[in-house]
């Protein structure tokens, strides 16, 4: 059976339709089953065709029996639905082959450091959907983005990566007018739930361009032009920042903090850069260092931690949080 998300979502809301005991007309399943689709940003089924294939798939899969009905009000109606009404897809244990199948695409997923492998993952996603779900009780949940805005290009983009081959972009940033570039993508990054292009574009050949994937609107291959690799240790190159941004001309800097007490078990866990250092501790709280280049993202993580972190080096990002606080206070002390 060939799994991907359309087709995970049809069948598990064809599992519950095909339990009900006076069934369900194909009409009643397209509306239904286009209902949902829509919900997720999906194309809608327009054949019923369609919904044949799945039943059969599904019923040779699961080795279970689908049976037609004439419906009791009008007789020209045919409904469907388990010959078992105590079956579910949800009820079955991962077969031997099944679970071979997850190793072999766990295998292929561990190559990539956790980034998904195109089909390979959907695939994937759709089997632990099946697994994680015991007697209607999910016991494992992965956090996502809410939206996912822009997750349709990502196999293209990494398809593109991986041959090497320059594309065509539609971006369009917050507030500004669409704009074409052509680029020459290296890298695919996450971070804050959001995932990045990391590229070269024609633009602006002699620097590093980051492109959100929730602004890009299209992305296509070029054939006709010829790929000019990144040239540089894309490990290196982020390696002074906390976040996506990295300045042109930015010097990393050593910068000094205080964490109280509460806090320090939490940085201490999820740190704020990887340079991060305790330089002195007591019961009260710790001084650390991170040696790092300011940057936007920097800045809105020291924000974030409030009042149980305080910047002791005297530099342009301390002066960015008192100026960020004294708005925040003026905002508040305005409000009624």
């Amino acid at each position: 059976m060939t799994y991907n998300k359309r087709f995970s979502l049809r069948v598990k809301i064809l599992d519950g339709l095909l339990r009900k005991r006076q069934g369900v007309s194909m009409k009643e399943i397209l509306r239904v089953i286009n209902d949902v689709l829509e919900c997720h940003g999906i194309c809608p089924v327009l054949s019923k065709d369609t919904i044949f294939l799945d039943m059969d798939a599904l019923s040779n899969e699961y080795h279970v029996d689908i049976m037609k009905i004439r419906d009791k009000f009008d007789n020209r109606v045919i409904r469907y639905r388990y010959e078992n009404l105590s079956f579910s897809i949800f009820n079955n244990p991962l077969r031997d082959e099944e679970i071979k199948e997850i190793k072999e695409a766990l295998d292929v997923l561990s190559s990539f450091r956790g980034l998904p492998q195109c089909g390979c993952i959907d695939e994937l996603c759709v089997r632990f959907d099946v697994a994680c779900e015991t007697n209607g009780h999910k016991v494992v949940q992965f956090e996502e983005s809410c939206m996912n805005l822009g997750m349709e290009h990502f196999s293209c983009i990494f398809r593109a990566i991986i041959d090497q081959k320059a594309a065509v972009i539609t971006y369009k940033r917050f507030g500004h007018d669409k704009r074409q570039h052509k680029v020459f993508p290296y890298y695919l990054k996450q971070f804050d739930h959001r995932w990045y292009l990391v590229a070269r574009s024609t633009h602006h050949l002699e620097s590093i361009c980051i492109f959100s994937l929730d602004r890009l609107l299209s992305f296509e291959e070029d054939p006709e032009t010829e790929y000019i690799p990144i040239g540089i240790d894309i490990d290196e190159y982020f390696k002074d920042v906390c976040g996506i941004t990295r300045p042109d001309h930015g010097i990393p800097i050593t910068i000094r903090f205080y964490v109280n007490a509460t806090r320090l078990p939490y940085l201490m866990t999820n740190p704020i850069h990887q340079s991060q250092v305790i330089r002195v501790q007591n019961h009260i709280g710790a001084i650390l260092t991170i040696h790092v280049i300011p940057t936007p993202e920097l800045l809105m993580r020291f924000l974030s931690l409030g009042k149980d972190v305080r910047i002791i080096t005297s530099c342009q990002l301390r002066r960015e949080v008192v100026e960020n606080c004294k708005r925040i206070v003026r905002m508040y002390g305005s409000s009624t």
